[in-house]
């Protein structure tokens, strides 16, 4: 056996002969209150899963003193789960892993949805900043949840900006007696109270339109803004890759920022525009366009300092400056 064997379970689902013999074999293992009841009976030394600093530092402890260790996961454990933290703090020779279904594959097939070309976002301690943009850009999203981020939050959020035609689909306590499984419309989720333990699957109805704005679109003072044509060789120019940080220093409309957003869905977009009546026509647009940049009322270099390190930066402003 390896040293650090991590092993996926499933509710309602057996516990294959590999990782029941990870855990017969093992002398410490670490598991979370809810997936303890699902594995055998052990003589080894059981360990939860609390924070993460926590575990990591009694996964050490038990590694250092040579002990052959199991994790237990729920469902594939490098799928959003403990198993990323893992493979990135310790030689994967060191380890085994044994998968089983993830809860996103269980849940699209209780709906038989294709995974194909299915956006999966887990927002568990993130925050929902710029979720807007990447929900714009696909048809197929799943969403994992947390106790702030609820399905009820989460669908209030896309009301406002205008992400209203979906199909939402709600599985609570996949595999366990009680499952349950939704299929609602936007409004019907807000304010609804659902089990912690849930997934959400968002299908677009109809056609995905992700076109770009034109300049008529945005809402703008005395016609400023930056004209289409240099927008878009702008951003070429500037070679965003998905991810990049961008600041766009007097973003007037917030045309760029707003154009890049769309482009760079999963980076950071930082309006900075020292006019307070530009700063509500940026955040009108980018709610009228279904997505969510950082807007930073301010002058340049002041209201620069508190951001993060750029990866691009676009300088705009009015002619007469």
């Amino acid at each position: 056996m390896k040293r650090i064997n991590i092993v996926g379970i499933f509710p309602g689902r057996p516990i294959n002969p590999e990782a029941q013999k990870c855990i017969r074999e093992s002398q410490v293992i670490f598991s979370g209150k809810r997936n303890r009841e699902l594995i055998p009976e052990t003589n080894a030394q059981l360990l939860g899963i609390g924070t993460l600093k926590e575990f990591s530092v009694e996964l050490a402890n038990a590694f250092t003193e040579g002990k052959i260790i199991t994790v237990i996961a729920s469902g594939d454990p490098i799928f959003f789960g403990i198993g990323k933290y893992i493979t990135e703090h310790y030689d994967v020779s060191e380890i085994s892993i044994v998968p089983e279904v993830s809860s996103l594959q269980v849940a699209l097939s209780r709906i038989g949805v294709d995974a194909n070309n299915i956006r999966t976002i887990s927002l568990h301690g993130r925050p929902v900043k710029g979720l807007a943009q990447k929900i714009r850009n696909n048809v197929k999203i799943a969403l994992f949840t947390d106790s702030n981020n609820t399905p009820s939050n989460i669908a209030e959020y896309m009301k406002i900006f205008g992400l209203k035609d979906y199909t939402i689909y709600i599985f609570e306590r996949l595999g366990y007696s009680d499952e349950k499984i939704g299929k609602y419309a936007l409004d019907e989720v807000i304010g609804r109270k659902f089990d912690a333990l849930n997934i959400m699957v968002l299908k677009k109805n109809g056609n995905n339109n992700t076109q770009l704005p034109d300049d008529n679109a945005f809402l703008r003072k005395n016609d400023n803004i930056t004209k289409r044509e240099i927008r878009e060789i702008s951003i070429s120019e500037l070679e965003l890759k998905n991810g990049d940080t961008l600041w766009d220093i007097g973003s007037g409309s917030g045309s760029v920022a707003i154009y890049a957003s769309l482009m760079d869905v999963d980076g950071k977009v930082y309006a900075i525009e020292k006019e307070k009546v530009l700063c509500g026509f940026i955040e009108e647009n980018m709610i009228k366009f279904s997505t969510d940049i950082n807007i930073i009322n301010g002058n340049a270099p002041e209201a620069l300092e508190s951001l993060p390190d750029p990866d691009a930066i676009f300088i705009g402003g009015h002619p007469a400056t």
